[in-house]
């Protein structure tokens, strides 16, 4: 299985996962962006070398990202939580590969998880004296 979609996100002192969705869009949950007003979205690839485009600005990683979505998250188990991320450059990986919504049943059923999601129910603060503080 290639897993080159696979991404680190980092947005102050939060930090998670995410995977590419287009060659330069990638999904992450919104609460690992929760500070984007305030602090720089970054997205890195691990299987992505430094001069994999050598003449791109964007060679090398960590590579800034913009929020160009966001799940309405207001903290805790909120069903908003999910954001998509615009990278300025495409990325020379191959995007996640989704199944067809008739390949989601199957006897047995498939099973589905999930990583990622926050197990407290408040929210961390931002960087200190930048961003909203912690809520409960």
């Amino acid at each position: 299985m290639n897993a080159s979609w696979q991404a680190r996100i980092r947005c102050g002192r939060e930090s998670g996962a995410g995977f590419l969705v287009t060659d330069r869009h990638v999904l992450t949950c919104a609460h690992v962006v929760s500070c984007r007003d305030t602090d720089e979205v970054t997205v890195t690839f691990p299987q992505l070398s430094r001069d994999a485009s050598p003449s791109s600005s964007s060679s090398g990683y960590p590579m800034p990202a913009r929020v160009v979505a966001h799940g309405g998250w207001t903290g805790g188990l909120d069903p908003g939580d999910l954001a998509v991320l615009e990278l300025d450059e495409p990325v020379p990986l191959t995007p996640a590969e989704f199944a067809s919504p008739a390949e989601a049943y199957g006897d047995p059923p498939r099973a589905c998880s999930r990583t990622g999601s926050p197990r407290r129910t408040t929210r961390k603060a931002c960087s200190p004296n930048t961003g909203p503080p912690a809520t409960s």
